[in-house]
């Protein structure tokens, strides 16, 4: 019979090989992966069943991490429980390590040396800061990579030198464009208050500009906010070795030494070594995706956020002059940055398309294109609930600014707390109980620690 006028055709869902039912596997909990496990719950019911890979019981939201360091935020603001996320959803949530990916046999290998087969995978693992092979850089550097491990970590060096009666800090922060500067400001407010003196805060980048492509107004902004804060800056410096209380770096052949107590690595994204042990399409290190999201030649598996990148724009690289014969392509690629570049405000993009494009493949339809925008919006807190935006040359500033960013971290978090994941799903005659439950929950997440830091 044929399909009324207003009536759409059934969905016609793919099989699964696995005796267990179609599973879709998804390996690390970026933005893009919790985002697409929302979009995904109730349209794979009875048809799927979803798994989690992830190193950590929580995740905090990128966007608040800094204003977390300067107490802007509380810990538990910016922390999104996994476990809330994955009972809700009905998924499983697996705390360890993927170690592998076999495309061929369509299988997980984890750190513990248990498998797990896969129907559909998506990856969104993050990155690592770039130089890390720049000598004392791993021995004598905080990591700003993984940003799940930076509140911490700024929290042991402050206990470490308040208790040597520390009056005024030096920090030195490494790094460039938004991450690093806003690390500085936020480093600067939450010390400013906690020594008796402050800190001592000097920002190192190898970029011309504070800010690559974002215009004299918006760098001249943040000029003005570093000279109030006493923040030095240096641009154009190369590091070439972090000792212990010292920075040694070059610009225009002359070698330059910056004093210090405790120093910052916040340079740009480099890709993870995971990547080495699957059987993956790849390039320099990044998994190579389509405007679909889906890896390059494949149609099963995803990746989005800092471990992909696009097929386009690295074919535009490779035929438009820029590598020209065999020997000497390595040594242009040296100097080939990812495009787009890696920010947080694509990986959520991408995760509105990465949820549908899962759905629509498990049901054979047409998959989505995604295009990243050229100039997202970039908003830089500088503490003290202050903060610096910019958009297509436009610059706003202060407390609105930090109130429009504040907004957007509330609204995405407010998608991960238990009462809005099992909204609908709990009884009216139990809600008493349920509310009860989370209010325990809520003091629980005001006083969890990640008291166990892997050391670097």
């Amino acid at each position: 019979q044929k399909m009324g006028s207003g009536q759409s055709k059934p969905k016609v869902w793919r099989k699964s090989s696995n005796p267990e039912g179609m599973k879709i596997v998804f390996i690390g909990a970026g933005v893009a992966n919790i985002k697409a496990m929302l979009h995904l719950y109730w349209k794979v019911q009875g048809h799927a069943k979803m798994y989690l890979i992830t190193e950590r019981p929580f995740v905090f939201h990128h966007s608040m991490v800094c204003g977390t360091i300067s107490r802007d935020y509380e810990k538990k603001d910016g922390a999104i429980m996994l476990d809330h996320l994955c009972k809700a959803t009905k998924s499983k949530l697996i705390i360890g390590q993927a170690v592998s990916v076999d495309k061929d046999t369509k299988t997980i290998t984890l750190n513990d040396g248990s498998e797990i087969k896969y129907d559909v995978l998506s990856i969104c693992i993050g990155g690592r800061s770039r130089g890390l092979d720049i000598p004392g850089v791993l021995q004598n550097c905080i990591l700003a990579k993984p940003l799940q491990d930076l509140i911490f970590r700024v929290e042991d060096v402050e206990s470490h030198f308040m208790r040597m009666g520390t009056e005024r800090l030096e920090v030195v922060v490494v790094g460039g464009g938004a991450d690093g500067l806003e690390l500085a400001f936020n480093l600067h407010e939450r010390w400013r208050k906690a020594f008796r003196k402050g800190a001592k805060i000097t920002f190192i980048t190898s970029g011309k500009d504070l800010l690559d492509e974002k215009g004299n107004k918006a760098i001249a902004e943040v000029e003005k906010m570093l000279r109030g804060r006493e923040i030095k800056w240096y641009t154009e410096m190369n590091v070439t070795q972090v000792e212990k209380d010292c920075v040694y770096a070059i610009k225009k052949g002359k070698t330059h030494t910056f004093q210090t107590q405790v120093t910052f690595w916040s340079t740009g994204i480099a890709p993870l070594d995971f990547y080495q042990r699957t059987t993956l399409p790849e390039f320099m290190g990044y998994f190579l995706v389509d405007s679909q999201l889906t890896l390059y030649g494949m149609e099963n598996v995803f990746a989005a956020g800092d471990c992909a990148q696009l097929y386009g724009p690295v074919m535009d690289y490779v035929q438009h002059g820029k590598v020209k014969t065999d020997s000497d392509t390595r040594e242009n690629l040296l100097n080939w940055r990812p495009n787009p570049p890696k920010k947080g405000e694509y990986s959520a993009a991408a995760g509105e398309v990465l949820g549908k494009n899962i759905y629509q493949y498990l049901t054979h339809g047409k998959l989505n294109g995604w295009k990243p925008k050229k100039d997202p919006m970039l908003t830089i807190g500088l503490g003290n609930r202050l903060a610096i935006g910019t958009k297509m040359g436009v610059v706003s500033m202060g407390e609105m600014a930090w109130k429009t960013k504040n907004h957007y971290n509330k609204m995405f978090v407010k998608k991960f707390h238990r009462e809005q994941l099992f909204q609908g799903q709990v009884e009216p005659s139990k809600m008493a109980d349920y509310h009860a439950e989370e209010a325990t929950v809520k003091h629980e997440r005001a006083q969890f620690a990640y008291s166990n830091i892997p050391a670097q």
